[in-house]
């Protein structure tokens, strides 16, 4: 039997591309600092700060999931993937790991939220994957960011090729968009279909939730009790529909020493309780979320209350009726359905086939 010590697996980290792209997280057992001012010279890490600062506070709970390995073979294929999914599933996570993993092998790693961005940054000779994270916007929900992409989006790709690189999550209609714009002007024979750079995040197996959960755990260092209620209620948090990576972070760190305070044992009657309370703080949204709803335009906030007023499982047809009614009786020229309904997919609802919502 052959044992590896820390300094071992430093070693084959060093020696091995390959292993650093597919445990990234294993970055997180060295000083990653060092590691990346020998990598690169002091120019692509002061170029790179950003990406670097934004990888570090995720690389030691990451999670390589099936996602992240289909993004990587879109990339080599097409220079460019769209990760797509609800909020909190983990397309931030799978950009800046990529991000870390190519900024060890030499390459900038660079954020860009804007096109602007990528034309100031983009070096012709460098090495260079851009980072796009979230066409709207991190921090302010802005439907006027995404137009900009769709734009420009045939000039941004068409500069795109084996030393550079876009990771772009953002939602799939703006793709969608953007790729229906490029065809009418008669560009889209050099550029890939949208089924081909699309990965959906949120598409996470049992054993994913299960290992996610455990990282964020093991990041904390947890006390036996707070370990005994993860033990007794595991299953019931990862086949609960609300997971999400963001939520479980969330509820390790905010909740679960909370609940393990409280309680005295884990007796049968405490367990069930605890499952209510552990229901409920993963299925409570978090407060990106409410913040996000919060600068909603009031035709958003609108399309959202009609959606609550109706009966579940209401179609596109129905929904879009009483919208327009509601618009014509306040303004004689409001945003379109359609255009309010794509900017609100992902995020606030989700379509569940061509004729209802969920």
């Amino acid at each position: 039997m052959l044992v590896l010590g820390a300094n071992d697996v430093c070693d084959l980290l060093d020696k091995h591309e390959t292993l650093r792209r597919s445990f990234p997280q294993l970055l997180s057992i060295r000083d990653l600092d060092k590691f990346i001012n020998q990598a690169v010279n002091k120019d692509v890490v002061e170029r790179s700060a950003s990406a670097l600062s934004e990888a570090k506070t995720i690389v030691n709970v990451f999670v390589p999931t099936k996602a992240y390995s289909k993004a990587w073979n879109i990339l080599n294929k097409h220079n460019f993937v769209a990760l797509e999914g609800p909020p909190e599933v983990g397309k931030t996570a799978i950009a800046w790991m990529i991000g870390l993993s190519l900024l060890s092998n030499g390459w900038e790693s660079l954020v860009c939220d804007t096109p602007d961005d990528f034309f100031r940054q983009y070096v012709s000779e460098s090495e260079q994957v851009f980072i796009a994270d979230d066409a709207f916007g991190r921090t302010e929900y802005d439907p006027t960011r995404g137009k900009e992409w769709e734009r420009l989006f045939a000039r941004v790709v068409g500069r795109l090729d084996k030393k550079h690189w876009l990771i772009w999550t953002s939602r799939k209609y703006i793709l969608e968009r953007a790729m229906k714009s490029i065809d009418l002007q008669g560009q889209s024979r050099e550029l890939p279909n949208t089924s081909a750079v699309l990965v959906d995040a949120g598409d996470l197996s049992l054993n994913e939730k299960a290992l996610m959960l455990y990282r964020h755990a093991r990041a904390l260092h947890l006390e036996e009790k707070s370990k005994n209620i993860l033990r007794k209620t595991a299953a019931m948090i990862i086949n609960n529909p609300s997971f999400t990576p963001e939520r479980i972070r969330r509820f390790v760190i905010e909740v679960l020493p909370e609940l393990a305070h409280n309680i005295d044992d884990l007796s049968n009657e405490n367990v069930e309780l605890l499952r209510v309370e552990i229901k409920k703080a993963i299925e409570t949204p978090t407060d990106r979320m409410k913040k996000t709803f919060d600068i909603l335009s009031e035709h958003h906030k609108l399309l959202l209350m009609l959606l609550l007023e109706s009966e579940n499982n209401t179609t596109l047809e129905t929904l879009g009726s009483k919208y327009s009614k509601q618009i014509l009786s306040l303004e004689s020229n409001g945003p379109k359905f359609e255009d309010v309904i794509d900017e609100l997919s992902e995020s606030f609802i989700r379509i569940a086939d061509v004729r209802g919502i969920l």
